[in-house]
C-alpha cells in the first residue's frame, strides 16, 4: 500500500528504497508458511512491478525492461491469488519501453553522425571549399537541429561568401539555443549551489556577432562568387575553368544527391530531417547556378569584378581612416 502511495505520489526512488529495503524482511516472515514459495514469488511479482515503473519514470528504461522481464517470467507460474494487484501483466509496458529504447538509439545514430559531418566541415573549411562546409553543416543541422557548433561553423561561413541574411538567422537560431540551456543551466545552479556562466558568455558574444553581421549586410554588397564555385579571381582561364568548378559543385550539391545522406533515417523522403535539408539543398544549388551565370559570362564577369574593386577600395579607405583616427585620440 505505501509503494502504492508512493508510485502515485511521483516519489519514484522513494519506491525503489522501500523495495530494496524490504525484500528481505518480507521474505523472512513468510519462512515458516506453507505456501511460502508462492508468497515469495508474489512478493517478487510485486516489487519487480513497482520497481519497473520507478525506473522507467526516473528514465532508466533498461533496468525497467529488466524487471520486467522477469516479471514476465515468472508470473505465469506464480499463484496470483495471494496478493492483490501482482496479477497486472507489464508486456505492453515492455513495449513501450522498446520503441523508446529505439527512438533514443537512433538519436544517438543522429547525434554521432551529426558530429562526423561538422567535423568534415571544418576540414573542408580548413582546405577552402567553403560550398562543400556549408552543405556538410547543413546535413549535421538536420540530423540534430540544436547542434551548436554546426549552427554557428555554417554562420561563419554564410559570412565568409557574404550571405549575411542567412548567417544572421544562423546565429538567431543559435541565441534560442543558449537560452534555453541558460535557463536550464541556471535552474541546476539554484539546486546544486554552483554558478554556471559559460551559457551567459556564450549569449553575448553570439549577440555581439549578429549586430556585426547585421552592420555588413547594410553595405548591400553580392555574394562572393568565385567562393562559391572556389576558384580564385586571378584564374585566367576563364570559360574552362569556370566551367570545370561549376561541374563539380553542381554534381556534389544537386538536390537528388542529398536524399542519400539521410538513408538511414527512418521518416524516409517524406520527414522532417529531409524537408530541412531539401531546402538547404535547394537554396545551395541555385546560389552555385548564379554565380556560374555570373562567372562565364565575360561582360557580367567584367562587371562584377569592377564593383569587388570598387567595394575593396571603400573597406580600404574605412580602415586607413578607423586608424589614423585611433591614432589621434
Amino acid at each position: 500500500m505505501k509503494g502504492d502511495a508512493l508510485i502515485a505520489l511521483g516519489k519514484h526512488k522513494e519506491v525503489i528504497q522501500l523495495c530494496e529495503h524490504t525484500l528481505d524482511i518480507a521474505e523472512k516472515n513468510f519462512e515458516a508458511g506453507t505456501n511460502s514459495y508462492n508468497c515469495k514469488d508474489m512478493l517478487k511479482l510485486w516489487r519487480w512491478n513497482l520497481l519497473s515503473k520507478s525506473y522507467f519514470h526516473l528514465g532508466r528504461l533498461e533496468v525497467a525492461l529488466d524487471y520486467i522481464e522477469k516479471h514476465e517470467q515468472l508470473r505465469p507460474t506464480a499463484d496470483r491469488s495471494r496478493i492483490v494487484g501482482s496479477d497486472e501483466p507489464l508486456a505492453p509496458f515492455a513495449v513501450t519501453i522498446h520503441e523508446l529504447l529505439h527512438c533514443k538509439n537512433v538519436g544517438n545514430e543522429a547525434f554521432q553522425s551529426a558530429v562526423c559531418f561538422c567535423n568534415r566541415a571544418a576540414a573542408h573549411q580548413s582546405l577552402g571549399e567553403i560550398i562543400d562546409a556549408i552543405g556538410d553543416c547543413s546535413t549535421a543541422i538536420a540530423l540534430d537541429g540544436t547542434y551548436s557548433k554546426a549552427l554557428s561553423r555554417r554562420a561563419t561561413l554564410w559570412e565568409i561568401i557574404r550571405d549575411y541574411k542567412r548567417a544572421a538567422e544562423d546565429l538567431q537560431r543559435l541565441v534560442n539555443i543558449l537560452e534555453v540551456q541558460s535557463v536550464e543551466n541556471s535552474q541546476k545552479s539554484a539546486t546544486s549551489g554552483k554558478t554556471t556562466n559559460g551559457s551567459v558568455k556564450d549569449l553575448r558574444k553570439v549577440r555581439r556577432r549578429i549586430s556585426s553581421i547585421e552592420e555588413k549586410a547594410k553595405g548591400e554588397r553580392s555574394l562572393d562568387l568565385y567562393i562559391i564555385l572556389g576558384i580564385k579571381p586571378s584564374d585566367t582561364a576563364a570559360e574552362a575553368e569556370v566551367k570545370k568548378a561549376y561541374r563539380k559543385a553542381a554534381l556534389r550539391h544537386h538536390p537528388d544527391k542529398a536524399a542519400q545522406v539521410l538513408a538511414r533515417a527512418e521518416s524516409g523522403s517524406n520527414g522532417p530531417q529531409w524537408k530541412s535539408i531539401q531546402i538547404d539543398a535547394d537554396s545551395l544549388f541555385k546560389m552555385i547556378g548564379e554565380a556560374y551565370s555570373v562567372l562565364s559570362d565575360s561582360t557580367k564577369r567584367s562587371k562584377y569584378d569592377l564593383d569587388e574593386e570598387m567595394w575593396d577600395d571603400i573597406y580600404s579607405s574605412r580602415r586607413a581612416s578607423d586608424f589614423y583616427s585611433s591614432q589621434t585620440v
